[in-house]
């Protein structure tokens, strides 16, 4: 959710996001782009709680009722900030011209396990009852801060824009296949050596960004070929736990699901043409390793409903 309120004063910019250091980017090249950047981390936990908030508060109940509380800290960052003060609630602060922040409530309710209410009931994206509660939730919440933005008359001047960077592929929970990361570990040698001790990044060069498709760079473009042996050696897909949707230890981790129908060109993994890897070397001649996605393939994958295994 993003917030831009029409002022003549001067910039002032804020934040509050989900994880302490993977938004430092929103700063820019200056390093001090944001004036209130408030970065509360999900995955910490606060006793009494015995999971991180992507977890149960209490191992009984259900974890996007944890989320809920992670959540409320934004949303009370905003309201600190549309008051005139900053996300701290401690010191005045000019109303931000352009604000924002983030929900996981949701995202969490979706990956919870079918059989107890998560995700959804079919292909349709028909909520199952975690999904419906957490929608509920989120539009109390931005209810919340337009209301706040209108006791402060400042809605009418506002402009405010909610977008969703993903989802929780796939809706239809049969063909949900959870298999960790398992792209990474793959590819591993294809990516460089080494890790930062803080961000767990790898230092080498390439980079795998994985949740429910891969982003792939390879540390040299010219073992592009060789990785793409390793991700598509395997057709047959593992077998998976019938409720958790998790592979099954002694399984294959890794697969690849695609059609070589000969109407279309190249096979169907991720929704795109096996040839496009990316790599870590050059710039605009490499981000999409001189090829585009292959139309053919993504609309032949969307009318067969086919869904990545990674």
């Amino acid at each position: 959710m993003a917030a831009a309120h029409l002022t003549r004063n001067k910039f002032h910019t804020a934040r509050s996001a989900l994880i302490a250091w993977g938004t430092d980017w929103v700063n820019g090249p200056s390093g001090t782009g944001v004036d209130d950047l408030s970065r509360p981390e999900i995955n910490s936990t606060i006793a009494p709680a015995i999971h991180d908030f992507t977890g149960s508060f209490d191992g009984v109940q259900p974890a996007y009722l944890h989320t809920e509380t992670f959540d409320d800290i934004h949303v009370q960052n905003i309201v600190n900030e549309i008051d005139g003060i900053d996300s701290t609630g401690t010191s005045s602060a000019p109303v931000p011209t352009l604000f924002g922040t983030n929900f996981q409530t949701l995202s969490v309710a979706q990956k919870a396990l079918n059989s107890k209410g998560g995700g959804y009931a079919d292909g349709h994206f028909t909520p199952n009852s975690y999904v419906a509660a957490a929608i509920t939730y989120i539009d109390g919440a931005v209810g919340k801060i337009t209301g706040e933005l209108a006791a402060k008359k400042l809605l009418n001047s506002t402009l405010v824009v909610l977008s969703a960077k993903h989802g929780q592929s796939p809706a239809e929970y049969t063909k949900l296949l959870k298999i960790g990361h398992a792209v990474s570990h793959a590819v591993g040698a294809y990516l460089g050596n080494g890790s930062d001790s803080v961000t767990g990044n790898n230092l080498g060069g390439g980079q795998v960004t994985d949740d429910d498709v891969a982003f792939i760079w390879l540390n040299d473009q010219s073992q592009r070929a060789a990785a793409m042996n390793i991700l598509t050696s395997v057709s047959s897909c593992p077998a998976v736990d019938l409720a958790t949707k998790i592979v099954l230890s002694s399984t294959t981790l890794i697969c690849a699901q695609y059609s070589n129908a000969s109407s279309h060109s190249g096979y169907c993994i991720n929704g795109l043409a096996l040839r496009n890897f990316y790599s870590t070397q050059g710039k605009e001649a490499t981000q999409y390793g001189n090829q585009k996605p292959n139309r053919s393939c993504l609309k032949y994958c969307r009318r067969h409903r086919s869904h990545p295994v990674w």
